[in-house]
C-alpha cells in the first residue's frame, strides 16, 4: 500500500514537471522504504531549475501579444504592467464613510476637509454633526448633516451633505482643529454685482447720436442682466451674491474673470 502511494505521487509529479521528469524510482523489496535513485533526484531539480514557460516565450506587457500562445502558467508568474489611460482623477481622497465607521458614534463633532479645497488659501471644513447610514453592502451612502465652514467663513448650519460618497475626503487631526478655527473671521461678505456697464466703442457712438438726435444730453450706460442659475441661486458654501443699490459700490466684476472673451468686446469693432 505504502509503494502504491509513492507511485501516484510520482506520477503527480511527472505531470508537474512535464515529461522529463517522470520516471519510476529504484525500490529495494528488502527494505521497507523506497530508495529514490540518484538519477531520479537529479532529473526533479532539473525541473525545478527549468526556465518557467513565461521567460522563455517572448512576450509584450503593452500590447498583451506574443509570438507563441502562452500558458496559464505565463500569466501567473509575470503580472503585466498596469498603464492608466485617461485624465488624471480629482480626487485622492476616501469615501466619507470609510473614515466615519472607524470612529465613535460616526465620528460626531470631528472635523473632515476634502483634497479639492487646498486651492483655497482660506480654511474649509465640515463638522459632523448628524450621520445616517444607509447599511448598503459597500458602507458607501450615508445622509450626513454637518456645519459648514468655507473659505475662513461660517456657512451653513446642519446643512445635509450631497457628496458624502465622493472619494475625496480627508479626516482633519485633533491636534489641527484648533489651528482651523482660528483662522475663521465670521460670516461670508455678500457680493455685490455692478448695475450697468459702459457701451462698447461702436454701439456708445450710435448711442449717443441717437440721444443728440432726441436731445438727451445726459449719458447713459448699458445696463446689465444676469442669470440666476450662475449667481444668485447658487448653494451654500458660495456667499450670496445680489445687484448693487444706487449709490453701492461693487465689490466683484464679472467680466474681470474672462478677459480673453470680453476683449474684443471691450474694443468693439474696427474698420
Amino acid at each position: 500500500m505504502f509503494f502504491y502511494r509513492q507511485r501516484r505521487l510520482l506520477a503527480g509529479a511527472g505531470r508537474c514537471f512535464g515529461p522529463a521528469a517522470v520516471a519510476v524510482p529504484h525500490m529495494d523489496h528488502n527494505n521497507k522504504h523506497a530508495r529514490f535513485s540518484s538519477n531520479f533526484a537529479n532529473r526533479i531539480r532539473g525541473a525545478a531549475s527549468r526556465r518557467r514557460c513565461s521567460q522563455t516565450f517572448r512576450f509584450d506587457f503593452l500590447s498583451f501579444r506574443s509570438s507563441r500562445k502562452l500558458q496559464h502558467v505565463a500569466l501567473l508568474d509575470n503580472m503585466p504592467r498596469i498603464q492608466y489611460v485617461g485624465y488624471p482623477s480629482r480626487y485622492h481622497g476616501k469615501h466619507l464613510m470609510m473614515l466615519l465607521l472607524k470612529l465613535k458614534n460616526f465620528g460626531v463633532g470631528r472635523l473632515v476637509t476634502r483634497y479639492t479645497y487646498n486651492k483655497y488659501p482660506e480654511p474649509t471644513f465640515y463638522v459632523i454633526k448628524k450621520v445616517q447610514p444607509y447599511m448598503d453592502d459597500e458602507n458607501k451612502w450615508a445622509n450626513v448633516w454637518v456645519d459648514t465652514y468655507f473659505r475662513g467663513t461660517i456657512g451653513p448650519r446642519d446643512e445635509l451633505l450631497e457628496q458624502s460618497y465622493v472619494p475625496d475626503y480627508r479626516l482633519v487631526p485633533k491636534d489641527e482643529e484648533k489651528a482651523l478655527f482660528d483662522q475663521i473671521t465670521g460670516k461670508p461678505k455678500v457680493q455685490l454685482l455692478p448695475r450697468e456697464k459702459e457701451f462698447s466703442p461702436l454701439l456708445k457712438m450710435l448711442v449717443e447720436r441717437d440721444d443728440l438726435a432726441r436731445g438727451i444730453t445726459t449719458p447713459r450706460k448699458l445696463p446689465l442682466v444676469y442669470e440666476a442659475r450662475h449667481y444668485f441661486e447658487k448653494e451654500p458654501p458660495f456667499p450670496p451674491t445680489r445687484v448693487a443699490e444706487e449709490g453701492e459700490t461693487p465689490n466683484i466684476d464679472p467680466f474681470a474673470e474672462e478677459p480673453l472673451k470680453y476683449e474684443r468686446f471691450r474694443r468693439g469693432i474696427r474698420w
